[in-house]
């Protein structure tokens, strides 16, 4: 039984070796659902199968936020185009908004009847989409 790890992957461009070194470590992570750079590149969103989402500084991999509050697995993530923002979407079938600095869930969106497999902010921000098993899209307005 191995531990699942996040790990930095350094490729050579003149040689093609690699080098590899562990980001951060958890045992309590099962497996990971979704994955998102913020805009500026500094931080990484990583949500797990324990229905929680880690945000990273990358590339030292020190743990900024520790993203709780959906009560099924995570199955999709995203930044909003500022980066002010991140949505999750879950099993529970909800969809969440949070602040990635702090932690805080600033958004909760009920509604969906299915598990959500997706989830997506628009180019201005303002708008989220979200779909589910069920074969629905719900088209979110948000001023968060």
């Amino acid at each position: 039984n191995t531990t699942p790890e996040i790990v930095e992957v350094q490729i050579d461009a003149a040689t093609g070796e690699t080098k590899a070194r562990s980001l951060f470590e958890d045992p309590k992570i099962i497996y990971f659902r979704g994955l998102d750079f913020d805009p500026s590149g500094q931080l990484v969103a990583v949500g797990t199968g324990t229905s929680r989402v880690l945000i990273l500084r990358y590339p030292t991999g020190e743990l900024v936020a520790n993203l709780r509050g959906h009560t099924d697995e995570l199955t999709d993530l995203d930044w909003s185009p500022d980066g002010k923002r991140i949505a999750t979407a879950s099993l529970d079938q909800s969809v969440r908004i949070w602040d990635p600095v702090t932690g805080q869930n600033v958004g909760f969106l009920p509604g969906h009847r299915a598990k959500i497999e997706k989830v997506r902010w628009s180019p201005d921000g303002k708008t989220l989409a979200s779909t589910d098993q069920g074969g629905n899209l719900k088209v979110w307005r948000s001023e968060l």
